[in-house]
C-alpha cells in the first residue's frame, strides 16, 4: 500500500515542533476536490508564521499540517469536478486556509477552485514558486501608472520579488530595499531600478528623495510595518498609497497628521480578501498566466532541497532570514 509522508505539528511554537509522519493511506478527494501527487513544494515565511501561531481567526485542530504552494499531477478526482482530469499538471492557488487545505505532503487534496493548469513552458518547481508571490502582488499593484515610483521593502523574499516583476511589467520605477547591501546586486539584476539600504533611517530618507528628485514615492509595498512606517510615510509623495501586507515589525503606528495633510492612503492588505472571489481570482490568474506564457516573469526560486525528508531543514533555512526568493522541495 502506498503511503503519504506528511509534515505535521502538534502545537504552536517553532520549527522544532515540526515532524514528518508516514501516513498509511493516501487522502481521498470528496465532491469538487482533486488529489495531487506533488512533484515540487514551495515554502516561505507565511508558513513559519502559521506554525508559530501568529495567524488570527483560524481554529487549528492538532495535529495540523501546513503549506500553500505545490505543483504536481492529478491522480484522483471526486464527484462534480468539471474542469480537470486525472493526469493534468496543476499548481495550487492560495484562496483557502492552511488548516483546511495544505500542501506539505507527498499527496494533497485541493478544491477544484484552488488549482490552475500549468503553462506548458514552465517546470513543476517553477510553478510551485509562482502563485503566492504574484497573486499577492497583483491586486494592490494592478493600478500602477507608467512612471510612478514604487518602494518595495524587504524585497528579497519571494513576495517582494514578485512585486518587482509585476511593477516593472506595468511600467513603474522600482526602489527595492533591504537591511544590508549583501543582496543589492541580486535585486538590481532581478529588475529593481534602484536599491536603498534601510539600516540608517535618516540616510534611507535622503536616498529616496535623491532618487525621486525630492518628490517622494507614489506607492509603498511593505510586509513589515512597525516603527519604521514613520520613515516610510516621510518619503511618500502627495496622494501616495502605503500598502501593508505583513506586520513582522510589530505594532504599527498610524501617523494621522501626515496622512491627513498629504492625502496619503494607508491600507492593510490581505490577498485572501480578493483571491476567494472567483471573478477576481480569474482576473489575476489570467494576467499571471499570460505573462508566464510570454516568459516575462523571472524565476523566483532561491534555494532547492531534494526529497520530502529535507522539508524540515528547508524551514530551518527560512528561519535564518537569509532568503532571496522561494524555497523549493523537489520530491
Amino acid at each position: 500500500m502506498e503511503t503519504n509522508k506528511t509534515l505535521l505539528f502538534d502545537k504552536f511554537g517553532s520549527v522544532n515542533n515540526l515532524y514528518i509522519k508516514d501516513i498509511k493511506e493516501k487522502p481521498e478527494p470528496k465532491d469538487n476536490e482533486v488529489r495531487i501527487k506533488n512533484v515540487s513544494i514551495g515554502i516561505g515565511r507565511v508558513e513559519t508564521i502559521y506554525y508559530c501561531g501568529y495567524i488570527q481567526g483560524i481554529d487549528v485542530k492538532f495535529p495540523s499540517s501546513l503549506g500553500y504552494e505545490s505543483s504536481g499531477v492529478i491522480d484522483a478526482i471526486g464527484k462534480n469536478v468539471l474542469n480537470f482530469k486525472i493526469g493534468d499538471s496543476v499548481s495550487v492557488l492560495q484562496n483557502t486556509t492552511q488548516d483546511k487545505y495544505n500542501t506539505n505532503a507527498e499527496y494533497c487534496i485541493q478544491p477544484e477552485g484552488s488549482i490552475v493548469k500549468n503553462p506548458t513552458n514552465i517546470t513543476h518547481e517553477q510553478a510551485a514558486s509562482i502563485w503566492f508571490s504574484y497573486l499577492t502582488a497583483y491586486y494592490p499593484l494592478k493600478s500602477i501608472k507608467q512612471g510612478q515610483f514604487i518602494l518595495i521593502t524587504a524585497a528579497t523574499g519571494s513576495t517582494g520579488l514578485g512585486a518587482i516583476q509585476i511593477a516593472k511589467i506595468l511600467g513603474a520605477k522600482v526602489i527595492a530595499t533591504s537591511r544590508t547591501d549583501s543582496k543589492k546586486q541580486q535585486l538590481l539584476d532581478f529588475g529593481a531600478d534602484y536599491f536603498v539600504n534601510t539600516s540608517d533611517s535618516k540616510e534611507f530618507e535622503n536616498q529616496i528623495f535623491k532618487i525621486t528628485n525630492a518628490k517622494g514615492v507614489d506607492i509603498v509595498y511593505d510586509p513589515i510595518g512597525g516603527p519604521f512606517i514613520k520613515n516610510i510615510i516621510n518619503v511618500c509623495a502627495q496622494n501616495a498609497r502605503v500598502i501593508i501586507y505583513g506586520v513582522t515589525g510589530g505594532d504599527t503606528p498610524f501617523p494621522t497628521r501626515e496622512l491627513f495633510y498629504r492625502n496619503i492612503k494607508m491600507e492593510a492588505y490581505l490577498v485572501f480578501n480578493y483571491s476567494t472571489d472567483p471573478i477576481q481570482l480569474k482576473e489575476a490568474v489570467d494576467f499571471i498566466t499570460k505573462n508566464l506564457e510570454q516568459n516575462k516573469f523571472k524565476l523566483l526560486i532561491g534555494k532547492r532541497y531534494q526529497g520530502f525528508d529535507s522539508i524540515i531543514d528547508a524551514y530551518k533555512f527560512i528561519e535564518k532570514n537569509d532568503l532571496f526568493g522561494k524555497v523549493i522541495i523537489n520530491l
